[in-house]
């Protein structure tokens, strides 16, 4: 069993670091713009997952509508996807820095 012999100081150092640190993840995230395409259907949705824009290749034209429905549904949510994988990246980084700087100190 190990004792944690971080001071009040150090948690307090820890706990401010973090706070800045969502923060801005937050803002990195809210400014950042991903996008997926398939079928000739790309989406583009914001860092919180919110769909921006759809765009539709020409040729699309002759395809059923339920067909472009659910291509516009799979790439909706393959870059939501992305936007969130962004998101836990930023935030297992910066798990990895509270760790760091703990050994550090």
């Amino acid at each position: 069993m190990s004792v944690d012999s971080s001071s009040p100081h150090d948690i307090m150092q820890q706990t401010d670091f973090m706070k800045q640190r969502m923060a801005d993840i937050e803002q990195q995230m809210h400014k950042s713009i991903f996008r997926a395409k398939s079928a000739g259907i790309q989406v583009t949705v914001n860092g919180d997952g919110y769909l921006q824009d759809i765009l539709m290749d020409p040729g699309l034209d002759d395809k059923n509508i339920a067909e472009i429905f659910q291509a516009i549904v799979s790439v909706a949510n393959l870059a939501k996807d992305q936007a969130e994988s962004a998101r836990q990246r930023a935030l297992l980084d910066m798990a990895q820095e509270l760790s760091i700087n703990a050994d550090a100190t």
